[in-house]
């Protein structure tokens, strides 16, 4: 890109300002040009993903969307929170808000959102990169209960979504609320799903993978194995693996996410079977929708403004 200057006539800028050059002088137009090319693009490129950034929250934040119902592991999980709440006597709201929060949408959403490539068989750069990273940003933004401060020196990524995370925060609390007057959820009930899970992913997991890794750990931590009590019969791993087949009947998982570079739907399925529903399938779809449409339109901007060497 050129750019006029006083005493050359021209001046040649890449599309990312460099900060550290010595013969850069405060005011100079050609920053300044670059700087709103670069913050029009960003409000461009955010109005085109705002509906689907919108789907996506509001899909993972709602209770019953589309007509499918709450996975019934997460009521069970933010119940157990709630229970624990009560007994220790911790009436603090933002306690349990912050439980809860760190529980699923802060320690598995936005872990996915970050990384689709552990959802789908799809390749992630650098730019989609940075781009879901503002978009997972803003996820944990409003799972927060602080208010966030912005001023003048924030960086753009708090600027671009700081109007939109106080009504994706009330989705939030709603979310919550909504789940704890759901019905409880007994054991038995529990215990029913987890075993009609087990029984329709039994195929798609290597269980002598699972034992291997299991292995490995005890291996690892031996000697504090058997200084546990309860841990002591485990101590015969080190000297005989094959043999806890026969000594305890163990939860079968998946294989681990070493063994390739990317892993099909079915295998990350397994990861979290509880997890996964039809409420939740919406939300990935948008989550593969804005990472594309970061792509192209990325691609669009550079064929729009093609950078000139010296």
């Amino acid at each position: 890109m050129i750019t006029p200057d006083l005493e050359s006539g021209v001046k040649v800028w890449h599309l990312v300002k460099n900060h550290d050059h010595g013969d850069q002088k405060e005011g100079d137009r050609g920053s300044k040009m670059v700087s709103e090319i670069y913050l029009t693009r960003l409000l461009a490129t955010k109005g085109t993903l705002q509906k689907f950034v919108d789907d996506l929250f509001e899909t993972l934040f709602s209770t019953v969307h589309r007509g499918s119902a709450l996975p019934l592991a997460i009521k069970y999980m933010f119940d157990f929170l709630d229970e624990q709440a009560d007994r220790h006597s911790i009436h603090d709201t933002d306690v349990r808000h912050t439980w809860k929060s760190n529980c699923l949408p802060l320690r598995f959403w936005v872990n996915v959102i970050k990384n689709p490539q552990f959802v789908f068989d799809i390749h992630k750069g650098s730019i989609t990169d940075a781009c879901l990273s503002v978009v997972a940003q803003t996820f944990m933004d409003s799972c927060s209960t602080s208010e966030h401060r912005l001023g003048k020196d924030s960086p753009s990524n708090k600027l671009l979504y700081a109007k939109d995370i106080p009504s994706y925060k009330s989705w939030v609390e709603r979310y919550y609320a909504d789940i704890a007057k759901l019905p409880a959820i007994s054991d038995q009930d529990m215990n029913a799903y987890l075993a009609e899970q087990s029984r329709l992913h039994a195929v798609e997991f290597n269980m002598l993978s699972a034992l291997n890794e299991i292995y490995s750990y005890v291996s690892k931590y031996s000697e504090e194995v058997r200084q546990k009590p309860a841990l002591r019969g485990l101590g015969r791993l080190t000297r005989k693996p094959g043999s806890i087949l026969k000594q305890q009947q163990w939860v079968v998982i998946p294989k681990t996410f070493t063994e390739s570079k990317s892993q099909p739907l079915f295998l990350w399925k397994a990861t979290c079977p509880f997890l996964i529903h039809p409420v939740l399938s919406y939300a990935l779809f948008c989550l593969v929708f804005i990472a594309n449409a970061i792509r192209n339109t990325f691609t669009e901007y550079c064929h729009c403004c093609p950078v000139q060497s010296r």
